[in-house]
This record gives C-alpha cells, structure tokens and sequence, in this order.
C-alpha cells in the first residue's frame, strides 16, 4: 500500500493584483509485484517485475 501527497502552491503579484491558488492531493494506492515464469521464446525472465 502506498500513500503520497501533492501540494501546488502558486503566488503572484501583477499589475497591483494578488492571486492565490492552493492545490493539494491526497493519493492511496495499492502495488502488486507481477512474477512472469518464461516468455514466448522460452529463456527466463527475471525473478519478478516491480510497478516503480
């Protein structure tokens, strides 16, 4: 299980006019390790294949 966060904090300043925008992202996500024995033409293929 895997848990990130994002935050995107952008100011400016233009012409006497202040913005603000405040973005924030709360991800959850499941990881699963996917193991392949041989391939089509028959030679091994490493141990196991990570999603990262």
């Amino acid at each position: 299980m895997r848990i990130s966060y994002l935050a995107d904090l952008q100011q400016s300043n233009v012409n006497q006019i202040k913005t603000h925008t405040y973005s924030h992202v709360f991800m959850v996500g499941f990881v699963k390790d996917i193991y392949r024995i041989r391939n089509k033409k028959g030679t091994p293929l490493p141990a196991s294949v990570r999603a990262y």
